[in-house]
C-alpha cells in the first residue's frame, strides 16, 4: 500500500479510536464523581468505549482486506421523494470464503455516464484494501476511468488524485 494511504488510514483510525475513548473517559469521569465505585465507573467506561467504537465503525477499519470476483451486477427502478425511476445500481463481490459483500448505489442525477457499478464487469477479480470502501479492479487496461476506493467516485484514468477528495488514484493494474 502507498505510503500516503497508509498515512490515511492510520490518521482514520486513530481518530475514530480517540473519540471512542473520549466518551469512555467522559462516562468514566462523570459516573466517579457520582460517587459510584471504580469497578463500575470502569465498567461502564469500557462499555461506552465499545459502544463509540462501533457507532464510529472502527471495526471497519480493523477488518482485513480480500481478493473476490464480481458475482453479480443488477439494476432496478425506485421512486425517491422528488424523482420517478430512479436507478439503483447493485454490485455483488464473493470472497473466497463465500461471503457476499455489495454495493449499493441509487444514481439520483441518472445523467446517462458510467457509474461506478457499471465500471466493473462480471466475473471480473477486485480487492477491498483495509479502511477503504470501495473495490478496486485488478486489470484497468483499456478503461478510460478508475474508481476512487476511499470515496467511490469515478475519475478520468489520466489524474494522479480523487477529483473528490484528493486521495492518490491506483491506476496501475495490480501484479500478482
Amino acid at each position: 500500500m502507498d505510503k500516503e494511504f497508509k498515512k490515511r488510514y492510520i490518521i482514520k483510525l486513530g481518530l475514530r479510536l480517540a473519540c471512542a475513548a473520549a466518551a469512555g473517559i467522559i462516562l468514566f469521569v462523570a459516573l466517579k464523581s457520582y460517587g459510584l465505585g471504580w469497578l463500575v465507573s470502569s465498567a461502564a467506561g469500557a462499555a461506552a468505549f465499545f459502544v463509540a467504537s462501533l457507532a464510529l465503525k472502527v471495526h471497519e477499519l480493523l477488518a482485513p482486506g480480500f481478493d473476490g470476483v464480481v458475482t453479480s451486477k443488477t439494476v432496478r427502478y425506485v421512486t425517491t421523494q422528488n424523482k420517478q425511476n430512479v436507478p439503483e445500481y447493485e454490485l455483488v463481490v464473493t470472497d473466497p470464503r463465500g461471503r457476499e459483500h455489495k454495493d449499493i448505489f441509487l444514481d439520483k442525477e441518472d445523467e446517462g455516464k458510467l457509474n461506478r457499478i457499471e465500471y466493473y464487469d462480471h466475473g471480473e477479480r477486485v480487492r477491498k484494501h483495509r479502511g477503504f470502501k470501495y473495490f478496486e479492479k485488478f486489470d484497468k487496461s483499456g478503461k478510460n476511468s478508475v474508481v476512487c476506493i476511499d470515496c467511490g467516485t469515478l475519475n478520468p484514468s489520466m489524474r494522479e488524485r480523487c477529483i473528490n477528495c484528493g486521495l492518490p488514484l491506483l491506476r496501475e493494474s495490480i501484479k500478482e
